[in-house]
């Protein structure tokens, strides 16, 4: 039996599938309910509510920052971003310089949650992008709660001008999305 391209293509495709269908990692930021979304006042987090509720990695990488005033901070292993959970109470053993993974459960928001991404550029100047819109296109979501903020939308996010104002950059779209996604400006 010959293997050519094409049948060592679509097989590595459906064991990728197979993989994706049999291991299910949390892709949410929280399973509290959003409050807020980017904007109000400029500020470039998504809020959310102050349940208890569990904060999962939406990227792997490794913790840059545990610090009550900056947050839990982790820099990504896949893309020049640093995400930052602000808000939390209890973490599950993590120290700075330890790898997380996605979908990894980090720890609890006991009070109110804020979640921001901002992509590292060179030099290391931080510039915040619309977190919303991040995850969407890379097949998250903030919540595992449904709300009816143009935050937490899924795949089709249409930014306010408000937003856009700002001065936050709506992200690049990610290349291995294989669904549709969409965020643009009103």
């Amino acid at each position: 039996m010959t293997l050519t391209w094409p049948t060592v293509l679509w097989g590595a495709a459906g064991a990728a599938a197979l993989v994706r269908a049999f291991w299910n990692p949390a892709r949410v930021v929280t399973d509290a309910p959003p409050l807020g979304c980017p904007g109000m006042g400029c500020d470039p987090g998504l809020m959310f509510g102050p349940s208890s509720a569990s904060m999962y990695a939406v990227t792997s990488g490794r913790v840059h920052a545990m610090d009550p005033t900056l947050g839990l901070q982790i820099v990504s292993r896949v893309e020049p971003v640093l995400v930052t959970y602000q808000g939390w109470t209890a973490l599950d053993n993590l120290r700075v310089g330890q790898d997380v993974r996605l979908g990894q459960n980090l720890g609890q928001a006991l009070r109110g949650l804020t979640f921001a991404v901002q992509q590292i550029q060179p030099g290391g100047k931080l510039v915040p992008l619309e977190p919303a819109s991040w995850l969407a296109a890379r097949g998250l979501k903030p919540s595992s709660v449904a709300s009816p903020l143009w935050c937490a939308q899924g795949r089709k996010i249409l930014v306010p001008r408000a937003v856009a104002s700002c001065g936050f950059r709506l992200p690049d779209p990610s290349s291995v999305m294989l669904l549709p996604v969409s965020t643009m400006t009103e």
